[in-house]
């Protein structure tokens, strides 16, 4: 087993960073929609708006990690490489894209309402959510490695001089 999975699984740890930031500033757009539509903020429909937008990000974690790991199996021979890349790179990719959202969307309801949601009120769940993020990576991994043809992609630098 070579270096490749630490590169490949820092991959799948940035993908879910910028999927936090994108899911983050979604949400802080819809919150300010919501802000503006109501007139007057309404601190419950914001509350239920925050709540909604953050279950959808805890939700995205298993289906991007399902992804990638099918994505790693696809190009990885063995299957226990496959499944620790991926297993490996959601979990620990997992816990900044929910941090870099809800400190987004947290910015975005101290702007409507007032006050903050914290990202210390989610740690309990984030610890318990990215267990299964991280199985189904690894779960996925494997069935990568079991079910889609091998394909390796090579750049030799032909292409260029032909």
């Amino acid at each position: 087993m070579d270096n490749g999975w630490v590169r490949d699984a820092m991959l799948i740890v940035v993908t879910y960073c910028v999927l936090g930031l994108g899911l983050g500033v979604a949400g802080y757009v819809g919150l300010s929609w919501v802000a503006g539509v109501a007139g007057v903020v309404d601190d419950a429909v914001t509350n239920v708006v925050f709540l909604q937008s953050v279950v959808a990000v805890f939700f995205a974690g298993p289906t991007v990690a399902a992804l990638a790991g099918l994505a790693v199996g696809r190009v990885t021979e063995e299957s226990t490489e496959a499944a620790w890349t991926a297993g490996i790179g959601t979990v620990v990719g997992f816990y900044p894209m929910v941090a870099l959202a809800v400190v987004v969307l947290s910015t975005a309801i101290g702007a409507t309402t007032g006050g903050s949601g914290g990202l210390t009120q989610y740690v309990g769940l984030l610890a318990f959510a990215a267990a299964p993020t991280g199985l189904v990576g690894a779960a996925c991994g494997v069935l990568g490695t079991r079910v889609a043809p091998k394909r390796r992609p090579r750049f030799t630098g032909r292409a260029l001089a032909e």
